[in-house]
């Protein structure tokens, strides 16, 4: 099992939603929803309060895990990564994928 899941941001959304009506049919110090869960909650709307960025995190990750593998520095893959999508978005033809 993976820690780590990729949904759609509408799915997100939606799931946020139920957990927060859930929530509060349940005050806090009832004992059916933790604390701790209480706290995923609020992370989890301070994530979907960020804007949505420009940049397909799958792009960045699949370059970033083949440099990797070819023996660069994750911080320094990454860093690459970056530059590539940077350049790429100054490619005329490609003003929809700007951040």
């Amino acid at each position: 099992m993976t820690d780590n899941i990729t949904l759609p941001r509408a799915v997100v959304e939606r799931l946020r939603n139920v957990l927060r009506e859930l929530a509060s049919e349940y005050p806090p110090g009832t004992g059916l929803i933790s604390p701790e869960e209480r706290t995923a909650l609020a992370a989890l709307d301070a994530a979907l309060a960020e804007p949505e960025s420009k940049t397909p995190a799958w792009w960045m990750d699949g370059l970033t895990a083949t440099l990797m593998r070819e023996g660069v520095n994750k911080h320094r893959a990454r860093e690459i990564a970056v530059g590539y999508w940077e350049a790429y978005c100054q490619i005329p033809g490609n003003e929809e994928d700007k951040p």
